[in-house]
């Protein structure tokens, strides 16, 4: 098994559902995370986190960002919390 790592920027829809998305280098997580067309009022951003993730897990999409199928051994270990970047908003369900 190969290993990467990866930066991840967590989030979060009003539905209650939470998932992340994967970037090669923290500068591209925090560009999607300021990007203020990736966020309304029914999709937020939690964190921004990094991990080591199995590699033959990770692709890349025709478009060239990295995608991940959601396995349980998709991440790996060595999490590393980076920053919060906001709290779950009151109006999203649990």
């Amino acid at each position: 098994m190969s290993i990467v790592k990866l930066y991840c920027v967590e989030h979060c829809r009003v539905d209650g559902a939470q998932t992340y998305e994967v970037f090669r280098t923290l500068r591209e997580a925090e560009m999607f995370v300021e990007n203020k067309d990736n966020w309304d009022c029914d999709n937020a951003p939690l964190c921004i986190f990094s991990s080591d993730f199995n590699a033959d897990y990770i692709y890349e999409e025709d478009n060239g960002s990295l995608s991940y199928e959601d396995c349980s051994d998709t991440m790996q270990r060595n999490f590393e919390m980076i920053r919060e970047v906001s709290k779950k908003p009151v109006h999203f369900e649990s």
